[in-house]
């Protein structure tokens, strides 16, 4: 062998040490990112619930004016203490992520399930302030319907 070679393998065991290096350093930094956001989900949860007594019927709505944070989310937090007042006690432990426990482990936010009904209400209303229209011709209905429906959904999975 060479110097040359000798040498370009110990770079490229350097190389794949440093890799492996900031690999780990990576991993680390998000696992305890996202276990800092579960706790601190778990902490707001845990005021809210043990505030609720004292406050209005709307004071989550309130909150999230104020703390420019969603309804959705602070409701989250309150079931998340509710269901696991001690953190330690998650089925998967500590490796798990804030979606996983939103969307699978919690019941669903109770805002948010609307019946098909509500939600053609809803719409029609938007479009007819929209188009200023007294009404939508029935034969369009379902299609418009549809397609803000669609469009709800999308701009939710964007927040």
């Amino acid at each position: 062998m060479t110097k040359k070679s000798v040498t370009a393998l110990q770079k490229e065991k350097e190389f794949g040490i440093i890799v492996e290096d900031l690999k780990g350093v990576i991993t680390e930094g998000v696992f305890h990112a996202r276990w800092t956001l579960i706790e601190t989900y778990h902490a707001v949860g845990e005021i809210l619930v043990k505030r609720e007594k004292e406050c209005p019927k709307d004071y989550i709505k309130k909150l999230s004016f104020e703390l420019k944070q969603k309804e959705r989310l602070l409701y989250q937090c309150a079931q998340f203490y509710r269901k696991f007042p001690d953190i330690q006690k998650l089925p998967q432990g500590k490796n798990i992520s804030w979606h996983k426990i939103a969307n699978d482990l919690l019941p669903e936010h109770k805002e948010k399930k609307k019946t098909k009904g509500e939600k053609s209400e809803k719409i029609e209303d938007r479009l007819k302030n929209f188009f200023q229209v007294k009404s939508i011709p029935a034969k369009d209905r379902p299609r418009v319907s549809q397609v803000i429906i669609e469009w709800e959904n999308f701009m939710e999975e964007l927040k």
